[in-house]
């Protein structure tokens, strides 16, 4: 029924010369909208087809935001944001207790976000603890009065213990080594005299 329709009006146009535009007109107008309407469908669903892909992927790299709302060099502890740091038990801690180093030692954070610690110089580590690997690390390390020097225990002063003092009817007095009253009573008993402590001249033994 179209095809026939359209023949008719196709004579009517070629049989009137006030027709013939307008019938070609016509004819020419329905090729028009076949080919706009082939172009047109193809063209369309390709660019909508783009943006439906990329709103797509966006919307997952935001819901993997929602699920982490502290930031990189931060974790969650009683649901606040707080920094990877070794008072927070760094960022793999899901108690957030803070990280505890041994004695003589300084806590920190591993790249992977486990407690770790540092030991002081000179101490090294040991294990989980901080050694001193020479003869000390400190002067509690030394005994007698002893000072820690560069990991040696040396006495700084003209004696640290009696037995750094020579004569023996002195002792050792606040780093000096002055006369002792026993021990020189002591030294002059042996000479059946009395032994008696001077200032500046020492011991002085008497009949």
């Amino acid at each position: 029924m179209v095809l026939s329709g359209g023949c008719a009006q196709g004579t009517d146009g070629f049989g009137e010369p006030g027709g013939t535009s307008s019938g070609g007109d016509g004819g020419s107008g329905g090729d028009d909208t076949a080919t706009s309407t082939t172009s047109s469908g193809p063209g369309t669903g390709g660019e909508g087809g783009a943006p439906t892909s990329t709103t797509s992927t966006s919307s997952g790299m935001g819901g993997q935001g929602a699920g982490s709302p502290c930031g990189p060099q931060e974790h969650q502890c009683g649901g606040i944001c707080v920094g990877n740091t070794p008072t927070t038990g760094c960022a793999s801690s899901t108690t957030c207790n803070a990280c505890t180093p041994p004695a003589n030692g300084t806590a920190v954070c591993t790249t992977d976000g486990l407690c770790d610690f540092q030991c002081t110089a000179p101490y090294q580590k040991n294990g989980g603890t901080c050694q001193c690997t020479s003869q000390c690390c400190s002067n509690t390390d030394c005994s007698g009065g002893l000072a820690c020097v560069g990991g040696s225990c040396v006495c700084q002063t003209q004696c640290c213990n009696d037995a750094m003092c020579s004569n023996p009817t002195t002792a050792c007095s606040g780093g000096t080594c002055a006369c002792d009253a026993n021990r020189c009573f002591t030294y002059c008993l042996g000479m059946n005299q009395v032994g008696v402590c001077f200032p500046i001249i020492g011991c002085q033994c008497s009949s």
